[in-house]
């Protein structure tokens, strides 16, 4: 959660239903939508690029050069700058 605004920026996603037991992160901001009926989350992002996403682990830190690294990976805007969309290096 963000310092003072308690905003959520990622969840977890255990991916051991698809691949050999690994988590990583996604943005709510990449939610298409929620089906509660069978606690599903459908999220705007490819399979293949979820199941080459960055390892996220309890050891590692949730730092901005991590955050870079998975929005870049991902081809998504990261949220902490002002910089105009054709000066940024993700989409």
């Amino acid at each position: 959660m963000g310092g003072g605004t308690w905003t959520i920026r990622y969840l977890v996603v255990d991916t051991r239903n698809w691949w050999p037991r690994k988590k990583v992160l996604v943005s709510p901001q990449w939610i298409e939508r929620v089906r509660w009926v069978d606690s599903k989350i459908y999220v705007d992002l490819p399979l293949e690029a979820i199941k080459e996403s960055p390892e996220h682990t309890l050891e590692f830190l949730l730092t901005r050069g991590y955050e870079t690294i998975l929005h870049i990976h991902y081809s998504r805007k990261v949220y902490w700058t002002d910089i105009p969309d054709e000066n940024r290096t993700t989409k």
